[in-house]
């Protein structure tokens, strides 16, 4: 079988052509894996921001279960009874205390040894 000039032009065009759009095909990719490079890098960076977000969140979300307790009506009235029964105590230590002055006079008399005592 005999190739004329007209089947060697042609395949020489099918050739070339395929070879241009082998390098078009190769640019594209390269461009596409420096995208995708860009687009994970882009990712990561998001990621890292919606974790940090997530934590602070969790930390606010603690706090405010803490002072949530802290000013609920259960924890007030319990710190409530706390103080009146300390209130309580103070009132009859004072009053204790206040008894304990009236019977002192501020006087020190000498007082006798009894008979018998060592220290005479």
């Amino acid at each position: 079988m005999e190739l004329g000039a007209r089947e060697l032009m042609t395949i020489a065009t099918v050739l070339s052509g395929l070879a241009a759009t082998w390098g078009l095909v190769r640019g594209q990719i390269a461009r596409l894996l420096e995208d995708l490079a860009k687009a994970n890098d882009s990712i990561a960076t998001l990621y890292t921001r919606l974790d940090q977000m997530e934590s602070s969140d969790s930390v606010q979300k603690h706090q405010i279960g803490i002072i949530a307790s802290m000013l609920s009506p259960e924890q007030r009235e319990e710190r409530a009874r706390e103080l009146e029964a300390l209130q309580h105590r103070v009132s009859s230590i004072r009053r204790d205390c206040d008894t304990l002055m009236t019977a002192h006079n501020g006087s020190h008399p000498y007082v006798k040894p009894p008979a018998g005592c060592i220290d005479q």
